[in-house]
């Protein structure tokens, strides 16, 4: 579990530096799925706990 969550702030770390170079409006067009992403890891999370 523990690792799997530091491997999704290494991948927001590696991929916002990059990002920062380009123009604002492709920074916030790509930051934006990245958010969707560990939202939807987060609901699964939560699925995975909750006893069925």
């Amino acid at each position: 579990m523990y690792e799997k969550g530091c491997a999704v702030t290494e991948r927001i770390r590696v991929k916002e530096e990059p990002v920062d170079v380009t123009p604002k409006t492709v920074t916030s067009y790509q930051k934006r799925p990245i958010k969707d992403e560990e939202e939807v890891f987060r609901k699964n999370e939560i699925k995975r706990r909750r006893p069925q």
